[in-house]
């Protein structure tokens, strides 16, 4: 099973650069742009499955 994710910050135009990261033996990763995190859910996905990441919660 592979930990890898991708990040592009999800705005479209107003995101940043692709960037892909692996899910370490802690289970989760942030990325360094826009500090989504990324969490690994061990039930679930298969390897090639797309799964949409976990919603922004942005504070206002």
């Amino acid at each position: 099973m592979q930990h890898r994710v991708a990040c592009d910050g999800g705005g479209g135009a107003l995101g940043h650069p692709l960037v892909y990261m692996e899910i370490g033996d802690g289970g989760a990763v942030d990325c360094g742009y826009c500090d989504r995190r990324f969490v690994l859910v061990a039930d679930l996905a298969l390897d090639n499955e797309y799964r949409d990441p976990a919603p922004r919660h942005d504070a206002h």
